[in-house]
């Protein structure tokens, strides 16, 4: 009876331990939701610039995945992300999925910039090379979609293997709707002022830390069971001889 109970404890433990360790994401999701993902926000500030100056700030809002869908989709270094910070551009709708390299004197300026992509029909990673053309410190990407984890995982299946070198994050498409209006509607009226006046921009800081995925962690665990199952084995032993 002994023994036959514990060969039932051992594959039981078995089973266990390589089940949590592929579903890990889902068992263990909440647990350990702080350390892979908790940090990933977005803060935007309404600014007001004179002469290259921020002279006041309008409002400050920050985005987060507490109450939003905003994630970081690729493997950004702790540098990448401490530079992630600029005046937001839209790449828009009316790009033609073929990015190219813009004169000097493209922007008019020379500010430190984040662009925010929308996919639409383009491939993610053709918007994502248009930023890095562009200089972008970073890329916020959003499509007419409600399925933001279905375009999480095309963007990390283009980026599969490739190094674009900038944080790529992923929002929903409330948000980037929302930017995209907010740019639009100061571009336009910032075409009216003149170089005295203050001009507005939207400046926007991604915040997050460096996304290593869940191998490291899925490993973990399995070393982990595995040593707790091998004190399984050891009493198995004993009692069977």
């Amino acid at each position: 009876m002994m023994k036959k109970a514990c060969y039932q404890e051992l594959a039981c433990f078995t089973c266990i331990t390589f089940g949590i360790a592929e579903t890990l994401p889902a068992v263990f999701g909440l647990f350990f939701y702080g350390y892979s993902f908790g940090q990933n926000a977005i803060r935007k500030d309404l600014i007001n610039v004179k002469d290259d100056v921020v002279t006041s700030i309008e409002s400050s809002v920050l985005y987060d995945n507490a109450n939003n869908f905003v994630e970081l989709a690729n493997h950004a270094n702790k540098k990448q992300l401490e530079n992630a910070k600029g005046v937001l551009y839209n790449i828009g709708e009316g790009f033609e999925c073929t990015p190219a390299a813009h004169g000097k004197d493209h922007f008019g300026n020379e500010y430190v910039r984040i662009a925010l992509g929308y996919v639409g029909k383009c491939n993610p990673y053709s918007v994502i090379q248009q930023a890095v053309f562009d200089d972008a410190r970073g890329i916020i990407l959003y499509e007419d979609t409600k399925n933001n984890a279905e375009l999480k995982k095309k963007v990390k299946n283009e980026l599969k293997n490739k190094k674009v070198g900038i944080p790529v994050y992923v929002v929903d498409s409330n948000i980037g709707s929302f930017l995209s209006r907010q740019v639009l509607e100061m571009d336009l009226d910032n075409n009216f002022k003149d170089n005295t006046d203050n001009k507005r921009a939207v400046f926007v800081s991604l915040i997050g830390s460096p996304n290593t995925g869940g191998k490291g962690l899925r490993t973990a665990m399995i070393v982990v069971f595995t040593i707790l199952g091998a004190g399984v084995l050891i009493s198995c032993k004993r009692i069977l001889f």
